[in-house]
């Protein structure tokens, strides 16, 4: 299969054995992936492991889904005595690092739903968790009005769970693009 595969910022495979992705609007896209031990060249390309970041590229270089590692099982193909070692890994899409974050004390009135957004997503940014949102390209719309969302607080409930009331709100769809951007938008009709 002609794709990219880069774990942890490196470039790790240029092929895969088996690959299965989904890409959730209002949820946690989940990933299976096969990838080789050995490059086509022979060349060891080291051990995988859970919480490492993962890019999908397709055969045009344009990154189709991205996140985390949650699960490598390591494994032989092809039966007794083979060198053919694959890892199995199971990944979760960048969603899931928001879906454990919890929001501050912060109450807001007349924000709409995109700068509530925008602001919950910038102290996500900043507490130093290790996921970096790409808050210079994003794709946020306005939204609900802070008079039709009311003065809320969303203390102690997750940055995803409050993204999917906002985003349901506006009529909107909300994700974290593969290169880690913002996107809360109309929904395509």
């Amino acid at each position: 299969m002609g794709i990219g595969i880069v774990v942890s910022d490196v470039v790790r495979s240029a092929r895969a054995e088996s690959l299965s992705f989904s890409r959730q609007i209002h949820g946690i896209g989940i990933a299976s992936v096969t990838i080789p031990k050995l490059t086509n060249a022979g060349v060891d390309q080291g051990e995988r492991h859970a919480g490492e970041s993962i890019m999908i590229y397709d055969s045009w270089g344009v990154a189709v889904y991205g996140g985390i590692i949650d699960d490598v099982q390591e494994t032989r193909l092809g039966g007794p005595g083979s060198s053919n070692s694959y890892y199995l890994c199971t990944c979760s899409s960048w969603e899931k690092k928001l879906a454990k974050r919890r929001c501050g004390k912060k109450v807001y009135s007349t924000e709409n739903a995109g700068a509530r957004l925008l602001d919950l997503l910038q102290l996500a940014n900043a507490d130093g968790e290790d996921i970096f949102i790409d808050l210079l390209h994003l794709q946020i719309e306005d939204g609900a009005t802070g008079t039709e969302l009311g003065t809320r607080s969303y203390f102690g409930r997750s940055i995803a769970e409050v993204a999917d009331e906002l985003a349901e709100a506006s009529g909107f769809n909300w994700y974290l693009t593969p290169g880690r951007i913002p996107v809360l938008k109309t929904k395509a009709s």
